[in-house]
């Protein structure tokens, strides 16, 4: 009997070592798959083993229209602190031969607007900004609502450089378009409505009394021929922009 129970004994060791071995192989492959996952969301901003640098990752999630959520905040984070000098801003926004800053340029986070028009249950987009030589700017903003309709909200006036890292900003033209149609500049001599002259004199006058020069001072976090980052100091919030390939009045058509 004895050397049948040492018998029985072995096997079951046996059989325990082989179930554990099962064990642990099905817990290194369940190990090896996560770890599988992680790399490849890890990779997924890796360019063969070389990181991604932040404007190649702004410029990637541009591409595939993911311009909201946290990887295009952490990359706009890392864009800023790769970042290097600015280049002179008084030169820039003289619009001499060689500036990088005259063109139009489209917002695509900012997120104290996206805040803002979710709680007015308005749609703000598209925000373009046209600088031109000699300092001027002008400010187009696509806005739909669905009480009020849709139209266009615009203001111009000129930018400067205020300190070595920053931009002032003076608006003295506030005017609204309603529907599809665009005023890119204001009229002096006002739209043929009179109701339209009437509703941009409105405009004006609420426009220049909301206006607070206070909070027109931006500093610039990044600038270069593709992308800019300002602060809007009030509310310690990011502003980036992407400069569009195409200048003239009628790109804005395609909105």
């Amino acid at each position: 009997l004895r050397p049948s129970l040492q018998f029985n004994h072995l096997s079951k060791m046996q059989t325990l070592s082989h179930s554990s071995a099962r064990q642990l192989r099905a817990s290194a492959v369940a190990h090896g798959q996560r770890r599988q996952v992680v790399v490849r969301s890890y990779s997924s901003y890796n360019d063969g083993d070389q990181m991604l640098s932040g404007k190649a990752k702004v410029k990637q999630l541009l591409q595939t229209n993911q311009t909201q959520g946290p990887d295009m905040a952490n990359a706009i984070q890392q864009l800023i602190s790769e970042a290097g000098p600015l280049p002179d801003l008084s030169y820039q926004l003289d619009g001499s031969i060689g500036s990088v800053v005259a063109g139009e340029w489209k917002v695509f986070w900012a997120p104290h607007i996206t805040s803002m028009a979710a709680m007015m249950m308005t749609r703000f987009d598209p925000i373009v900004y046209k600088l031109m030589p000699g300092g001027l700017i002008t400010s187009n903003v696509k806005f739909a609502n669905p009480i009020l309709g849709q139209g266009w909200l615009s203001a111009s006036g000129t930018i400067r450089q205020k300190y070595d890292n920053a931009v002032e900003i003076t608006f003295d033209k506030f005017w609204v378009d309603l529907g599809d149609s665009l005023r890119t500049q204001y009229d002096e001599a006002g739209p043929d409505d009179a109701t339209m002259r009437l509703v941009d004199a409105v405009v004006g006058t609420m426009g220049r009394a909301a206006f607070f020069p206070q909070f027109a001072v931006f500093p610039v976090d990044v600038l270069d021929s593709e992308l800019a980052v300002f602060t809007f100091p009030p509310l310690n919030s990011k502003i980036a922009c992407e400069k569009q390939p195409v200048y003239p009045q009628a790109r804005f058509t395609e909105y």
